[in-house]
Formats: C-alpha cells, sequence, structure tokens
C-alpha cells in the first residue's frame, strides 16, 4: 500500500514539527509549508493525499485558503485546524471547503491519523465514483455517437432512394419499355395477370438496391452482435440496452430480415416473367431494334397494330380505315411507333366501352401526307375529354382512369416519342361528350 502523503500548511513550524513527529510513525508522509503565499505552489508539487490548514495565519486567512482549494482540487482532503474553539469558525470553514476540524492544542493523535484516514478513504472513493462516471459518461457519447452515424448513414440511403425513384418517374425513356409491356398486357386473355405484378418492379435499379439492403442487413448483424456483448459489461446502463431491444422489438426487425430474401427471390421471378413475356411480343414491339430507326409506313404500323388490338376492341368499336395506299414510309424507331398508335386505339376503345353504350361506337384511322411530313389520324365517337383535363392529358402520371386501370404514362410516353424522339407532333382535338382526335405527324426525313 502506497504512503499518503500529507500537508501542513501553518505559520508556526513547531506545529508542523509536531505533526511530522506523530504521523510519520503512523504511516504519513507530511510536508510543511509555513507561509500561506506559497500554499498553491506546494500543493502543485507534491500532490499531497490530505491538506491540513491553519485558520489564522498572518499573511492569508485559512478560509480563504480553503475556499480557494475547494474550487481548484473539489475532490481534495482540506481539514482545518484552529486554536479556537468557536463553533462559528467550524462551521464557516465546513462551509467553504472543510471536510473536517481539528482543535488546538493537539493531544490525541490516534484520533488525528483517523481523521486523516476517512477523509483519503472518501477521497478516493469520490475519484474513483468520478472516473467511473466520466467513463459511463464518455460511452454514451460514444453510443450516442454511433447510433447518429448509423441513423445518418440510413437517412442518406433513404434520402438516395427517393431520389432515386423520383428520377425514374421523371425518366421517361426509362419507363417507356414498361408502359409498351403493360399496354400489349391489356389486349390478349393470359397476358394482364402475367404482367400486373412484375410490371410494378423496376430491373434497373433492382441488383444495386438488393445489393445496398443486404450491407444494411450485414451492418445491423454486426451491431446487435456488438450490442449483445455488452450485456453484464460494468457501466454500460440497463435501461438504455433495454430501450433498444424494446425498439427492435417494436420495428419488428428480425421478421425483415428473415424477409428478405423471399422478397428478393420473388422480384427476381418476377423479372423472369417479364423477360418471357416480353421476348413473346418482340415480333410487334422491335424491342431489338428500339434503339435504331428504319423506313416503315404508316400504313402497315396501323394494320400491325389492329391485328394486336383487336381483342381490346372488337366488342364494343367498330374500325373504320381510310389508308393512303401511296403513303412514303418515313425513318423511324418501328417499335416506338407502334406502341403510341397502340396506345391510342386502346385508349379510344376503353373510352368507347366505359360508356355502355347499346351499340358498336366507332374508331376511325385515316393516313396521309403533306409535303413536310406523313400523318396519321385516329378519331373515336366516345365521351371525349373534359376542358379542364385538355391541358393534362400529355403529363406524366395523369389519369382519368379508375385505380388499378391505368398507369397515367401512355399518353405522356406517345408525347415523348412522337415529340422529343422523332421531331414531329401529336395532336389532340377532343370535345366533351362527342369524341376525342389525335394527329400524328412526322417529318418525311431521316431522324437523327
Amino acid at each position: 500500500m502506497s504512503v499518503a502523503t500529507v500537508m501542513a500548511i501553518d505559520d508556526d513550524p513547531g506545529i508542523t514539527a509536531l505533526f511530522k513527529r506523530f504521523l510519520q510513525p503512523a504511516g504519513f508522509k507530511l510536508c510543511e509549508c509555513h507561509h500561506a503565499l506559497n500554499a498553491e505552489a506546494k500543493i502543485e508539487e507534491a500532490l499531497p493525499d490530505v491538506v491540513l490548514v491553519d485558520l489564522y495565519m498572518p499573511e492569508v486567512s485559512g478560509f480563504e485558503l480553503i475556499e480557494r482549494f475547494h474550487e481548484r482540487w473539489p475532490d481534495l482532503p482540506l481539514i482545518a485546524i484552529s486554536g479556537t474553539d468557536k463553533v462559528a469558525d467550524v462551521v464557516r470553514a465546513m462551509r467553504v471547503g472543510a471536510w473536517n476540524f481539528i482543535e488546538k492544542p493537539i493531544l490525541d493523535f490516534d484520533a488525528i491519523t483517523d481523521i486523516l484516514r476517512v477523509a483519503i478513504s472518501r477521497a478516493r472513493k469520490i475519484r474513483e465514483k468520478i472516473r467511473a462516471e466520466e467513463y459511463l459518461h464518455q460511452q454514451k457519447e460514444n453510443l450516442e455517437h454511433l447510433v447518429a452515424e448509423r441513423s445518418a448513414a440510413l437517412v442518406k440511403t433513404n434520402r438516395e432512394l427517393q431520389e432515386t425513384i423520383k428520377k425514374l418517374q421523371q425518366s421517361q425513356s426509362q419507363m417507356v419499355q414498361q408502359e409498351k409491356l403493360a399496354s400489349i398486357g391489356n389486349l390478349a386473355a393470359g397476358i394482364a395477370h402475367e404482367l400486373n405484378t412484375p410490371v410494378g418492379f423496376v430491373f434497373s435499379n433492382f441488383h444495386s438496391m438488393k445489393d445496398y439492403i443486404l450491407k444494411f442487413r450485414s451492418l445491423i448483424e454486426k451491431y446487435r452482435d456488438f450490442h449483445g456483448r455488452l450485456v453484464g459489461v460494468d457501466g454500460v446502463p440497463v435501461a438504455e440496452r433495454e430501450a433498444l431491444a424494446k425498439l427492435e422489438e417494436s420495428l419488428q426487425l428480425d421478421f425483415i430480415l428473415e424477409d428478405l430474401d423471399e422478397l428478393f427471390a420473388e422480384s427476381e421471378d418476377g423479372f423472369e416473367r417479364i423477360t418471357s413475356i416480353v421476348t413473346k411480343l418482340r415480333e410487334f414491339s422491335r424491342v431489338d431494334q428500339r434503339d435504331e430507326t428504319s423506313l416503315y409506313c404508316l400504313n402497315k404500323a396501323i394494320d400491325t397494330t389492329l391485328v394486336v388490338a383487336r381483342n381490346e376492341y372488337k366488342y364494343d368499336a367498330e374500325v373504320r380505315t381510310v389508308l393512303d395506299p401511296k403513303l412514303p414510309e418515313v425513318y423511324c424507331h418501328v417499335g416506338q411507333i407502334n406502341q403510341v398508335i397502340l396506345n391510342i386505339i386502346v385508349n379510344a376503345a376503353q373510352a368507347i366501352k366505359e360508356q355502355e353504350r347499346q351499340g358498336f361506337g366507332v374508331i376511325e384511322i385515316e393516313t396521309g401526307a403533306t409535303r413536310e411530313c406523313v400523318w396519321c389520324r385516329i378519331k373515336d365517337d366516345g365521351p371525349g375529354i373534359k376542358p379542364e383535363h385538355l391541358n393534362k392529358i400529355f403529363e406524366p402520371f395523369f389519369t382519368t382512369k379508375p385505380p388499378g386501370r391505368g398507369t397515367g404514362l401512355g399518353l405522356n410516353i406517345s408525347y415523348d416519342i412522337i415529340v422529343n424522339k422523332h421531331q414531329g407532333e401529336l395532336i389532340v382535338d377532343s370535345e366533351y361528350g362527342q369524341g376525342t382526335e389525335f394527329t400524328i405527324q412526322l417529318p418525311r426525313c431521316q431522324v437523327v
């Protein structure tokens, strides 16, 4: 056991010598200070375990020293010494920071050694408590920092995912293929069911999202393992551990982690089904040539599309065609032009069907050419478009169809194909209650 150091501050050398003579045999090391002005420097040098301070000294009062030392070293035991028996001195000394009081003349050194040992023991316990509190505080800060980092990472990832989804919604070129599949899927029996589920999946981002989520799952599992190893560790607050455990339970974290693999498998199966359907419809949609232009006649596009769309309109509308037999070919993306014509015909057939009229409606299709362009006019005698909706029909995701019946992308994508990709025009004219007419115009020159 180390020797405890006692510093005695008293202007009377006889008193300090008396302390030294009796305390050293009792196992204490004594440091003497006879000038109050030098006391603070002496304490800094000796680093005593306990300090004895005479209350009445000529240079500086012991009360002032005790107050100053207590402010600077709150865990340093300070014992007041006085030759007076005034209770007021004792009370005042205690108020400014003294731990105990020794009265002169000193007669019972055994009692004094007991006072010193008690003070030293108490100081050590206080220091241990302070160190423990500092350790707990540091651990709490570390844990909060760790949680903040994880939370920030999750927030960042969520923000990136939201931005990706937003870009995906606004990126019409990425949605062309999906809308094409959705339109074709409404035409043939059985295909609609095959497309309804997988068409919502976004293959271009699926694998990236899967990798991100698996990384987060690995990180969460490591965090939980680390958190589990904190159980029983001294200094880790039980309440915080229990709060984290309850939070995990309320969020159903175990179920989420276990369900990920099944979700990924289902999504991948959906993508495989989409691929299979696209392959079967490729002859019509010309997916393999979607980035290439070739000479194509709009009359052929209409004939091909009417065959594909027949199941959609045959029970509700009669299609009448007036096609220019000398219609010149134009350079275009064949599959995209087919899709635009299909979208307009299907919309016309569905609008007529929704009227639940007794007889058949009529869809008229006419083609022709001028010196600048070739054109195709598709007119129906359906319900028409309300005036307040007419300037919104080409906006993405705008639809007047019931939920589940349309994505609101068909006309938006059609506009993008004709106007942006082919430098043509897509014009709509409608009178509510009378019908709607769409006119496609394509320039008679190669699209670069």
